[in-house]
C-alpha cells in the first residue's frame, strides 16, 4: 500500500512508542520481499556554503 511520508512518519513514530521495531516489506518484481528497519530521520534546511568551524580535522 502507497503511503504519504507524513502518514508514514506518524506510524513509525507510534510504533515507537510502543517499544516495537518499525519494519517496512518492500516486494520486488520478481516476487522476493525485503524488509527493511526504519526510524525516524530529520532533514535539514539545504545551503549553498558549509561553515567549516563545526568540524574537526
Amino acid at each position: 500500500k502507497q503511503e504519504k511520508m507524513g502518514k508514514l512518519q506518524k506510524k513509525v513514530e507510534e510504533i515507537t512508542k510502543m517499544g516495537k521495531e518499525p519494519i517496512i516489506a518492500v516486494i520486488q518484481r520478481q516476487g522476493e520481499i525485503i524488509y527493511y528497519k526504519i526510524s525516524r530521520m530529520n532533514f535539514y534546511q539545504n545551503t549553498s556554503k558549509i561553515d567549516m568551524k563545526d568540524f574537526e580535522f
